[in-house]
């Protein structure tokens, strides 16, 4: 069985500090933070003209090629708002075998942790009457396709995950077939995330 797997939310939602947590499993061998090579083949791949394009299959391929070893291999990848977010759905259907990590957050809280990281960035912020309803599209993606493949996903809420992440994280051990690990409510601390 191919080991791989993809942790997916918007961005300010915990992609990172779940990654972190991920990584202390000693079955995680390792999680790729932001490839957005990988991202880009996987959308040129679904084009039939464009499937064989350089460099497409070879990233493809090496990233497949990761999760052939003891442990799981995966990328994590933190969505804004946006049509480019929803290109998240070509990731199982080029990696048929993939296992996917959606982490979700209170929409209020993460617009205010989004637009305090960005009100000032070159690229701007979106508002919060188009942020809310393009997230809740974007994570209504989530739930559905959750809704025809429950044994291949789970979800991490980012609050809950604060308050007791060795609870939260559970359900991500089943998933990949591993051992419970304990240790992980003491490195997380509310006030450096937010």
């Amino acid at each position: 069985m191919n080991k791989i797997f993809f942790i997916i939310g918007m961005r300010r939602s915990g992609t990172s500090i779940l990654r972190k947590l991920l990584l202390r499993h000693p079955k995680v061998n390792d999680i790729e933070f932001e490839p957005h090579p990988l991202w880009n083949a996987v959308d040129l791949a679904h084009f039939e003209r464009f499937k064989d394009y350089s460099g497409v299959q070879e990233s493809i391929g090496t990233f497949w090629a990761k999760g052939n070893g003891d442990g799981w291999h995966g990328a994590k990848f933190a969505l804004n708002p946006g049509t480019k977010a929803m290109e998240w759905i070509w990731l199982p259907r080029t990696f048929p075998e993939a296992k996917f990590i959606f982490i979700t957050r209170d929409h209020e809280t993460r617009w205010q942790s989004y637009y305090k990281e960005d009100k000032n960035a070159v690229r701007g912020y979106i508002p919060k009457h188009l942020y809310f309803p393009l997230s809740e599209l974007i994570e209504q993606g989530f739930r559905d396709f959750y809704s025809k493949n429950e044994k291949k996903c789970c979800f991490v809420q980012y609050e809950r995950l604060l308050d007791n992440a060795e609870e939260e994280l559970k359900e991500a051990w089943k998933l990949f077939g591993i051992s419970v690990i304990n240790g992980l409510n003491g490195l997380m601390r509310k006030s450096q995330y937010g």
